[in-house]
């Protein structure tokens, strides 16, 4: 495993330790609720000690989902949303730069903060038609977007998922008809069954509500949930929600505080679910331990 893909904030463990779930092989009595130990749990507590890195401590809370972010992680859109408007900014005379962008990412622009179009207005001096400006920046984003394939790392991540018996979810600030027309032009709306996006809570991150969304149609705790994200505007939303996150940094968010992080990892190609799960402090059971 390569342990230079992983940063942990503030140089500790977080709180809430995670883990997967344990199939027991003999009834859980109540008084233990709180505590899950079973012998494959044992087992891969002990074999983690050979695993540099790997907590060995006994984990008490349990993980049952792993909810993704969709713009940045599943397919990089941020960046071709950027550059789009970047350029109808040129064509006017204006530059728009990253850090002036960067707030809006994982949120949509709304009446408040940044606004492409409002804040290009008042910047240039200008009038422009909106529909106009609307139809250009959709055709400019079609452009770039139409060979965009999965970001790397995520086939393997959705593979994991289902081997280890795992529930996974979309939670994204984006439309739903964005998101599915990029899950059907890659084949695969199958892998995400499960999506809560902004259409569906009339709210966009950092507000929590699409993350607890998600977690109430898979039927897990937002204590049982993993999410997977790329913006500050995304982590808040997560931890809001009671989520442990693990943020995955583009060049679009590299420089963004995520300082409330459970775990930073440099890029889903250089780690596996297990491997993050073992960060956070429970080492990844074998492909045994799913459901069949």
């Amino acid at each position: 495993m390569r342990h230079s893909a992983f940063r942990l904030w503030h140089g500790v463990m977080p709180h809430r330790l995670a883990t997967l779930r344990v199939w027991l092989t003999v009834p859980l009595d109540p008084a233990w609720a709180g505590l899950v130990i079973s012998s494959r749990l044992i087992s891969d507590l002990e074999s983690s000690r050979e695993e540099p890195g790997c907590p060995t401590t006994v984990p008490t809370v349990l993980i049952e989902a792993l909810i993704f972010d969709f713009d940045g992680i599943i397919v990089e859109t941020e960046e071709a949303e950027y550059l789009s408007w970047r350029q109808i900014w040129a064509d006017a005379g204006v530059e728009l730069s990253l850090e002036e962008w960067a707030v809006g990412i994982g949120t949509i622009h709304g009446d408040e903060g940044f606004h492409p179009y409002r804040d290009l207005v008042a910047r240039s001096g200008r009038n422009f038609d909106p529909e106009e400006l609307r139809i250009q920046h959709r055709r400019l984003v079609r452009d770039l977007l139409e060979t965009a394939q999965l970001e790397p790392g995520v086939e393997t991540w959705v593979e994991d998922v289902g081997r280890l018996g795992l529930k996974t979810a979309i939670a994204s600030s984006s439309p739903r008809s964005w998101v599915e027309a990029h899950l059907t032009r890659l084949g695969v709306s199958h892998w995400w069954p499960v999506r809560a996006c902004f259409d569906d809570c009339d709210s966009a991150k950092p507000d929590p509500a699409s993350y607890r969304l998600a977690c109430n149609r898979l039927g897990v705790g937002v204590d049982d949930a993993v999410a997977i994200e790329d913006s500050r505007n995304g982590l808040l939303a997560a931890k809001a929600a009671g989520l442990t996150c693990v943020v995955v940094p583009t060049v679009m968010t590299a420089q963004m505080d995520f300082a409330e992080a459970d775990l930073v990892v440099d890029s889903l190609r250089d780690a596996s679910v297990g491997d993050v799960l073992c960060q956070l402090g429970v080492p990844a059971p074998s492909s045994s331990a799913a459901p069949q």
